[in-house]
């Protein structure tokens, strides 16, 4: 038998300064391995503001996300910035480390929707309680 956890387990979010480097070095990566293409510099020059366009618009998305609640019976709550809240079920391709998780939800709108936290993210507290109910409650979710 397995236990079920009737509290809930909420995660509040903040900025990652990993996510932040991590990014950064794929861009010089990215702008290394353009500057070595043998192709005209006006192409090279356009994929290079295209990146950073791409990069600076996930910067500065608005709806970021704030928070994460789990609920019993594998409802979960996605609370955005904007005053939102967002009903979703946890998906088993979801994946769990000492350094970073990532979450695939299901909406409820059927749409599918991945979260990467690091660890840094979340307090080192809520990040083992999610570790340790994930570990729990694997068998039980992701039986039927």
């Amino acid at each position: 038998m397995y236990r079920i956890y009737e509290n809930q387990l909420q995660l509040d979010l903040h900025k990652s300064v990993i996510f932040y480097c991590f990014l950064i070095i794929n861009f010089l990566l990215v702008l290394v391995s353009l500057l070595l293409l043998p192709v005209s510099l006006i192409i090279k020059l356009v994929l290079i503001l295209f990146m950073l366009y791409a990069s600076l618009r996930h910067l500065s998305q608005r709806r970021n996300i704030v928070s994460i609640k789990w609920h019993k019976d594998n409802s979960w709550f996605i609370f955005l910035n904007t005053g939102e809240k967002i009903d979703a079920s946890l998906l088993d391709t979801s994946f769990i480390s000492h350094v970073f998780c990532v979450l695939n939800f299901e909406l409820k709108t059927g749409k599918l929707f991945s979260y990467t936290i690091f660890y840094d993210s979340v307090s080192h507290n809520q990040l083992r309680q999610l570790r340790v109910r994930m570990k729990i409650e694997h068998k039980r979710l992701f039986s039927q």
